[in-house]
């Protein structure tokens, strides 16, 4: 969002979309901020939706979220370092690396539930199971310019960044390093080798940790 008062463009769409699964929303707990008042507060109470409002600098009154909030930061994160992509290019896409972290945790069971997230709003199974992809994975975009000389390029490399919403599941949203832009496309039509991270020590043979681990000792000369 490029400013706090484009959270209603969000936040409406959610809501109906909860009400046709049956789970209507009751509460909307925040805090006190001008720009709450000022643009959620008449969507809430359109909705007939109740608001709450908590002190400002309270964390603790929202706690749940507020570790949320934190976790799926942390994964994002992890997944930016993962795709070793450089800092110009992570600048752009740290917001599709927290979307796509929100989507797989969503889509993930959790120790107090015994189905996803998405399951128990939605009544139907996740679809990135079936699409699961590394996050900076490299794809090959079929390009579908018209017009195009004998020997250009017939695809354009691009990064994975997240799964399209609200389209087939073989739908990815791929980040174009050339452009900077974000596509929605299901034309990936091939996937490099994942360039993330090689195996940890623990994964490799036994020899090859203790070469790793204990090298060979160079001799010792004299003087």
């Amino acid at each position: 969002m490029t400013s706090k008062d484009k959270v209603v463009t969000k936040l409406e769409p959610l809501f109906v979309k909860l009400k046709a699964a049956g789970k209507g929303v009751g509460a909307v707990r925040c805090n006190n901020s001008g720009e709450n008042k000022a643009y959620l507060q008449p969507l809430c109470e359109g909705l007939g939706i109740k608001m709450e409002y908590t002190p400002a600098n309270n964390p603790q009154y929202n706690g749940v979220v507020e570790r949320a909030f934190v976790t799926i930061r942390q994964r994002a994160i992890a997944s930016l370092n993962e795709s070793r992509l450089n800092k110009e290019h992570r600048r752009h896409v740290w917001a599709e690396a927290i979307n796509t972290a929100t989507v797989l945790a969503n889509a993930t069971k959790t120790g107090r539930l015994d189905v996803p997230a998405d399951m128990l709003f939605y009544n139907e199974m996740p679809k990135v199971y079936e699409v699961l992809q590394p996050f900076g994975r490299i794809g090959f975009v079929t390009d579908k310019t018209k017009i195009k000389a004998k020997l250009d390029d017939r695809s354009f490399k691009c990064f994975f960044v997240g799964y399209a919403e609200n389209h087939a599941r073989d739908a990815f949203r791929m980040y174009n390093p050339v452009t900077k832009r974000v596509i929605v496309t299901h034309d990936v039509y091939k996937w490099a080798a994942w360039h993330g991270n090689p195996p940890v020590v623990h994964d490799m043979p036994v020899e090859a940790q203790e070469q790793i681990v204990a090298p060979a000792e160079k001799p010792k000369t004299t003087k």
